[in-house]
């Protein structure tokens, strides 16, 4: 009967513990519905200032990815819709892209990142060289990185200054430690 009576208990606390995290899951669904409609608002409101200032776009993309949220990976959705960001991120890299091949005779299909931006900046109207930042530019770059082009932003030998790559990598990286 001892066995009996433990395995019923068991039983009774399997089932109060899958109640008890279905419970909890249900509650966590409820609470990231609640944070995306507050992150919507935010877009809304804020959504001019996330355009044309570079640092408070930087800084809505990290909130967003902290969060598990991509705003740039639709061009399609609410976020281009509200944003106009996912277009924006696209179009820079396509201008990025048309900047690396064109100086791969002179670099080697490595550019800084500094100034790539800087060329980027020289190719624009006016009006719109300080709304793009390195951060834009490397946003852009990583949305070519999933095309499998050969694009990648990189670090040579634990440096702070960022280069793209734009030919594809060998399966060796020993040509990056310098």
């Amino acid at each position: 009967m001892e066995v009996a009576k433990k395995q019923e208990v068991d039983k009774s606390m399997a089932a109060f513990g899958e109640e008890v995290n279905a419970q909890r899951v249900e509650a966590i669904k409820g609470k990231l519905e609640t944070l995306k409609e507050k992150l919507h608002e935010f877009a809304e409101i804020h959504g001019d200032k996330i355009r044309k200032d570079p640092v408070f776009r930087y800084k809505f993309h990290q909130m967003c990815n902290s969060m598990g949220v991509d705003p740039l990976a639709s061009s399609k959705g609410f976020w281009a819709k509200t944003l106009g960001i996912g277009d924006f991120y696209y179009e820079l890299a396509i201008k990025a892209s048309e900047i690396c091949i064109v100086t791969r005779p002179v670099n080697g299909g490595l550019i800084e990142l500094g100034e790539l931006t800087e060329r980027l900046k020289k190719k624009l109207p006016d009006h719109k060289r300080s709304e793009i930042s390195s951060e834009d530019v490397a946003c852009g770059i990583k949305k070519l990185e999933v095309l499998n082009s050969g694009f990648h932003i990189v670090s040579l030998d634990n440096s702070k200054t960022r280069f793209v790559q734009s030919v594809p990598t060998e399966l060796s990286t020993d040509g990056l430690k310098i």
